[in-house]
């Protein structure tokens, strides 16, 4: 069971990485400008700083501004796939822990 749970949340890690990786590249070609205020994300220069602000990008739907029905595409996805990864990975925690405390029992 547990390495059922482990496969599904490094799948939903890998999906998580392509499309925030997408956003990031569509950003820097399509617009520019705003790719630079967020500190110029990419695969290699990520920093803690450099999330918030993306991510506060994509809370605060700052995306919409910008008037590009691709961007809201994939903002919206990135948005709401990273909520829902975080609610499986805590509810896959506590499953673990339960687990393993009714196996020791």
């Amino acid at each position: 069971m547990i390495y059922v749970i482990f496969f599904v949340l490094i799948c939903f890690v890998i999906i998580g990485f392509i499309f925030y990786f997408k956003l990031i590249l569509y950003l820097k070609r399509n617009h520019c400008k705003t790719w630079e205020i967020l500190g110029k994300p990419s695969f290699l220069n990520n920093s803690i700083k450099n999330n918030i602000k993306v991510n506060h990008f994509l809370s605060r739907k700052e995306y919409l501004k910008l008037n590009d029905p691709i961007l809201n595409k994939i903002a919206k996805f990135t948005y709401y796939f990273t909520r829902v990864y975080m609610g499986i990975f805590i509810f896959s925690l506590i499953l673990i822990i339960f687990y393993l405390i009714m196996s020791n029992v």
